[in-house]
């Protein structure tokens, strides 16, 4: 799948464009589950199926993402959404919020995914956030980040979880962010990859 200038997603397979499904939004969000690709268009979560685009069947009244940034399909099942409106949890139709009045600190997630261990990062315009057993602990510059633009996260099999930021490439060890989660530490220690050696 992917998205053409016009705000079209499209897709390949085998080499050859199979199918276009057009938009009035960019589509910012792509993710599979174990139905079928899940893409955020703008501020609506859809599904491609049965080779159409159909929006997401919610329990009563859909959440309100305003953009959606990104998506993550998380072990259980669960598709995380970032958006401009914080960070959701959406499942089986039903969905939860992390606003910025719940202790999430940067209101616009950009990021988020899931470690090895099943904890939740997301990455935001305020630094990282951990999910861990429905509790949230944030993680700033103040703190040790590089810096608190996160743009992009990913979690490697070595300990560590790497950021783009807007400093440039950082990575943390899990174990690090974790320590200064549970308030074992004062500070996280990162290392920044900047400069043209890097």
């Amino acid at each position: 799948y992917l998205v053409d200038g016009s705000k079209n997603i499209l897709v390949l397979s085998g080499g050859n464009f199979t199918a276009q499904y057009t938009n009035q939004d960019w589509p910012d969000g792509f993710a599979e589950d174990s139905r079928s690709v899940l893409v955020g268009i703008g501020g609506k979560l859809n599904r491609i199926e049965n080779g159409a685009l159909h929006p997401y069947e919610y329990r009563g009244t859909p959440p309100e993402y305003y953009w959606i940034r990104n998506l993550y399909v998380a072990k259980d099942g669960a598709i995380w959404v970032a958006s401009n409106n914080g960070l959701f949890r959406v499942k089986d139709g039903a969905f939860k919020q992390w606003p910025t009045l719940a202790g999430f600190a940067g209101s616009r997630v950009l990021w988020v995914c899931e470690d090895e261990d099943g904890t939740i990062w997301a990455g935001s315009s305020a630094g990282i956030a951990r999910i861990k057993n429905d509790e949230v602990k944030n993680i700033s510059h103040e703190n040790g980040l590089p810096d608190d633009m996160i743009y992009a996260m990913v979690a490697d099999n070595h300990g560590y979880l790497w950021a783009d930021s807007g400093r440039g490439i950082f990575r943390a060890s899990r174990a690090s962010l974790n320590d200064f989660a549970d308030g074992k530490t004062g500070r996280v220690q990162a290392e920044l990859f900047e400069g043209l050696e890097s």
